[in-house]
């Protein structure tokens, strides 16, 4: 894992293979959020074991995603073998 630079106060470490980082694993800002690390949950091994303590960036979500949790779920495509 390697760390670039960002503007001051920022950090984000490369999650992918190679000499170029590809991806952030997490994010911090000490003049966003002080004291908190942005972690990108979907990038851990096991997501599950670090349960989602806030939702961020909510300014700007769909307004849908408000009650998205409504809506019928389904683990495959309606009709797939196995839902």
């Amino acid at each position: 894992m390697s760390l670039y630079r960002l503007p001051p106060g920022q950090r984000r470490p490369g999650g992918g293979l190679g000499p170029r980082p590809d991806g952030p694993l997490f994010y911090t800002s000490e003049a966003v959020f002080p004291g908190m690390t942005d972690v990108q949950s979907a990038t851990l091994d096991d997501p599950d074991a670090l349960p989602l303590q806030v939702q961020i960036q909510t300014a700007e979500r769909i307004g849908w995603m408000e009650t998205a949790h409504r809506l019928p779920a389904f683990e495959r495509y309606p009709g797939a073998p196995g839902d």
